[in-house]
């Protein structure tokens, strides 16, 4: 293309998605444009792509740090009448909030018409009403939500949240999400914790739906009289013709202590707070010892370890919480040179 614009939110995906190697991949005299998010794009690697000639110019009104330091490398002298910069105005124009206020109006005729209202950010129900065990669970089934989303490979398609216990009001009948708001507090706080990993801390209890609808995903809430612990939560995503199904399990103990209890199957206990890696791999000796010693070379100190193991499966899942964040990097120095069947870096930090 001869001119790239960005149209997508700022995600752990999508931070510094147009990095050098990127730019590098563009067609020689071409234009960056970032309207969108700063962040999106490196901002140093786009300054030397221009001053090299690679790219032909770029223009901004969104930047990875605001406001904007005298010394960016956009400010540069060389390059300044090859770059556009604009300052970061959102909405904050005539035109904007003329639609902004028509959009409000429009959105409250719904609401009081009973119909959908996609823009509230207002819970339908009073957080601070409910009891302090039904908030830890509230809380607990976001952070599922949140691990499952880092655990499955492909789109999902169903999504099935299973309450299990006498706090949860146990039916028979599973209820089915066809029209938005048709819900528990519990099953949109796992809706919520499983769309923000892809779409970030702007999903809130009431869009959430409406994005899962628009994504073409099916909810499913089912109450049963209980389970393994005497409240617990089962959240399973599944793909497309149930290629790939993975099912999450919590619980809160009486201490009111969160804990992930299962993973896939595999019966590992854990507190979700924090950065945890989990793992797979063949069941044998060694592998823990070579984690721990990467880790410790990267400085990560290790703070509690958890391993679950399935019968007959010659595969186990392990779980280990770290003081401090780690590198993309370091997880995939691990899969290699461990031999990892998989390994994920979850920050639960991003799902409080």
């Amino acid at each position: 293309a001869d001119i790239v614009t960005l149209h997508v939110p700022l995600t752990r995906e999508t931070h510094g998605m147009i990095d050098a190697k990127t730019m590098k991949a563009c067609k020689r005299g071409a234009f960056i444009v970032n309207c969108a998010r700063g962040g999106l794009v490196d901002e140093n690697a786009c300054a030397e792509a221009v001053r090299s000639g690679h790219l032909s110019g770029a223009a901004f009104d969104v930047f990875d740090g605001e406001p904007v330091r005298q010394d960016h490398p956009l400010f540069a002298e060389d390059i300044r009448d090859r770059i556009v910069l604009t300052p970061h105005i959102g909405a904050n124009t005539e035109e904007a909030q003329s639609a902004v206020a028509t959009i409000a109006c429009s959105n409250l005729l719904a609401a009081l018409k009973g119909k959908p209202c996609e823009n509230a950010v207002n819970l339908p129900f009073v957080e601070q009403t409910l009891s302090d065990g039904s908030r830890a669970f509230l809380s607990l089934a976001r952070k599922l939500g949140f691990l499952a989303a880092h655990l499955v490979r492909e789109p999902v398609k169903n999504i099935r949240i299973a309450l299990r216990g006498p706090l949860f009001s146990p039916g028979d009948d599973p209820i089915c999400f066809e029209i938005p708001y048709h819900y528990s507090p519990f099953s949109v706080a796992g809706l919520k914790g499983f769309l923000e990993y892809s779409h970030g801390p702007e999903v809130n209890y009431m869009s959430a739906p409406l994005i899962a609808a628009d994504k073409g995903i099916r909810v499913e809430e089912a109450r049963t009289s209980g389970g393994t612990w005497k409240n617990q939560i089962d959240l399973s995503l599944s793909v497309e013709e149930q290629r790939e199904t993975v099912t999450v399990s919590g619980t809160v103990t009486e201490e009111g202590r969160q804990r992930v209890v299962n993973i896939c199957g595999y019966w590992i206990e854990f507190i979700p707070e924090g950065t945890v890696l989990l793992f797979s791999n063949h069941d044998r000796p060694g592998v823990i010892g070579k984690v721990g010693t990467l880790l410790g070379k990267a400085g990560a100190n290790i703070a509690n370890f958890a391993l679950g193991r399935k019968n007959g499966s010659g595969l186990a899942v392990g779980a280990l919480q770290i003081d401090d964040d780690i590198s993309g990097a370091i997880v995939e120095t691990m899969k290699e040179d461990v031999d990892l069947l998989w390994a994920e870096k979850i920050n639960f930090a991003e799902a409080l």
